[in-house]
């Protein structure tokens, strides 16, 4: 199994629910956990599906930590860390992605495996996100006399600075008498082989004692504490960065060493790899052809989606399209886990009218999930479409879309001041617009745009670029600008915040490319609300069709007047629904296809 980056928001629900029961049988107290949570995994890597530097997979790693290719679970590639002195500077590795979901709490599962006898460092370390001056951190450290996982510390609250003020053990002591402890167990020894380590964590709301911490260890609950006030009320509540093997105390001149491998965040528990799961999702739909609300589309058009469901798979039987309220009977083809509905019209759309689609469907689960109806429509051209007049124009759609006239015409990704030697090319989850600190553009998305479809000497009506956002935090209003790049010409796949290629520096030094725009053409004021956000950037499609050797690209600059930790996240073109991808939008006219009428005639 290859786990990869970012990815893949897929709802995953298990048979776990965050109500614990407790039942006392007789002269035994046993506790049993019993849930039903929908789960949505935020960023998982397993280090096998890439071969070039994990910082180009959303990581940000220090040089002490290697990826050796067959030292991992199950001989495969993992994370390895060699403690050679005391400090934190050589051992930071985390993910800091977890700062554009802003959630409360957090299930880290991970497999891991350390020498006999050898610890002494941050094991895991959670980080809040700052505010003013201050933070809510919590940590489980391994102790370095013996490489075992003992307590979680975490800061009690009574200040805006929380870290490590308190603990709870796995013996159930507590510095805090007011924690409930109810379940704890020693006995976690290194032994030099691998083990699953589970952690969950919750802040508690503003005044509330309803924070948490629970710890598995090869998949037996081993910690639960409740009660717990582990951030101020002047704290954000949510996570910063997710950080592994953070600090050692240890002054040793040989490698103690550290292995990580299969690493999974997600915003509750999922459990141990190969933990069996009911299936309770129902199937989806993707892959609109012609998309939702396209217009313009031909009369002789096809219509055709995807069902799809990653559990029991779709019943093939309960597929029903109707399109104008009429049911049709579409040709299935494909896996129950993906199938093509396609419908061929027996006569072509009438010119200008709205088509209205729908599609029902269910999975194979007893009981059945039975999928929310997919309800979309899109509009079919005028008639006499094909022959505009000149000056009316034609309107094309480039990128990975569906609908889209131009596929393979996109490249993206997005630079990080907070990880300046990281290139986002293969990211397939996110687009990011960060601030932070106050009033600072901490991220910038980079693309370029194929428009070699385009006649050269085409006249530019409108250019709209427009991008899916899922995830928004901090001001209501988010500004996100558009600049042509004009200096220095950007390489997609290895450009990072401190250069335009992968080796050389951007014009002005290290600063994301800041001198490399030009004055922003657009910009684009982003409210919270999910969906496309439009963009108009006319003028640079203008030049480079016409000058296609200046085509540089463009940069979509963060809001540097927003408050820290203000984002917003796009889906980018590598993302798995086409229906959520990058698309351009381009109404041009062609000079050269333009004929002079029939009846003029020279005058000398």
């Amino acid at each position: 199994m290859c786990y990869c980056e970012v990815i893949s928001r897929e709802r995953i629900m298990t048979n776990i629910s965050r109500i614990v029961f407790l039942f006392f049988m007789i002269s035994v107290g046993c506790l049993v956990v019993s849930t039903s949570l929908n789960a949505e995994i935020l960023f998982q890597d397993d280090f096998d599906g890439y071969t070039d530097s994990p910082e180009n997979h959303g990581w940000h790693m220090s040089s002490a930590i290697s990826i050796p290719s067959n030292e991992g679970y199950n001989g495969s590639r993992c994370a390895k860390v060699a403690y050679t002195r005391s400090g934190t500077s050589p051992y930071w590795m985390g993910w800091n992605g977890i700062g554009g979901y802003n959630v409360d709490r957090i299930y880290v599962r991970f497999y891991y495996k350390v020498d006999a006898n050898q610890g002494g460092c941050k094991f895991i370390k959670l980080f809040g996100k700052s505010d003013d001056d201050g933070y809510a951190n919590s940590t489980i450290p391994l102790e370095q006399s013996d490489g075992r996982p003992k307590y979680v510390r975490y800061g009690r609250g009574n200040s805006i600075v929380n870290d490590c003020q308190d603990f709870v053990r796995f013996t159930g002591k507590t510095t805090d008498p007011n924690v409930t402890v109810l379940t704890c167990s020693e006995g976690i020894t290194p032994d030099g082989e691998w083990h699953c380590f589970e952690f969950y964590m919750k802040y508690n709301t503003d005044g509330n004692r309803d924070g948490e911490y629970m710890v598995w260890y090869d998949g037996t609950l081993r910690l639960h504490a409740t009660n717990v006030v582990n951030r101020n009320n002047a704290n954000l509540g949510e996570f910063r960065s997710i950080d592994f093997a953070n600090y050692t105390a240890t002054s040793t001149d040989y490698g103690r060493p550290l292995w990580y491998d299969n690493i999974v965040i997600a915003d509750e528990y999922i459990g141990p790899i190969g933990e069996s799961r009911e299936d309770f999702t129902p199937p989806t739909t993707n892959g609109h052809r012609p998309s939702r609300g396209q217009a313009n589309v031909s009369a002789d058009s096809d219509i055709i989606v995807h069902t799809q469901d990653t559990g029991d798979d779709v019943d093939q039987s309960s597929i029903v399209m109707t399109v104008n309220g009429e049911r049709v009977n579409p040709a299935i083809s494909g896996s129950s886990a993906d199938y093509t509905v396609s419908y061929n019209p027996p006569v072509d759309f009438t010119p200008g009218d709205v088509v209205t689609v729908t599609v029902d469907a269910q999975d194979q689960h007893n009981p059945a999930n039975i999928m929310p109806q997919d309800r979309y429509s899109f509009t079919i051209a005028d008639a006499g479409g094909e022959d505009k007049q000149p000056g009316e124009g034609d309107t094309k759609v480039f990128g990975d879309v569906s609908g889209s006239d131009y596929r393979g015409t996109c490249q993206d990704t997005f630079v990080n001041a907070g990880a300046r030697s990281s290139n986002y090319s293969n990211d397939s989850q996110s687009l990011n617009t960060y601030t932070w600190p106050t009033n600072t553009s901490a991220n910038r998305v980079v693309m370029k745009w194929d428009l070699s479809a385009i006649p050269q000497n085409a006249t530019i009506h409108e250019a709209t670029l427009s991008l899916d956002m899922y995830s928004a935090h901090g001001d209501e209003s988010y500004e996100v600008s558009a600049h042509r790049i004009v200096t220095n010409n950007p390489n997609i796949s290895s450009c990072t915040w401190n250069t335009y290629d992968g080796t050389h520096s951007w014009t002005g030094g290290t600063n994301g490319g800041e001198q490399d725009l030009a004055p922003a053409e657009s910009t684009a004021i982003v409210d919270r609300t999910a969906g496309y956000k439009n963009c108009s950037i006319t003028q640079m499609v203008q030049q480079w069709v016409s000058n296609p050797s200046s085509n540089y690209g463009l940069m979509l600059d963060s809001d540097s007047t927003a408050a820290s930790d203000s984002n917003r996240l796009f889906r980018p073109t590598e993302y798995s629904n086409p229906d959520q991808r990058p698309k351009l939008t381009v109404t041009y006219s062609d000079s050269s296809k333009i004929s002079p009428p029939e009846n003029l005639r020279l005058v000398h």
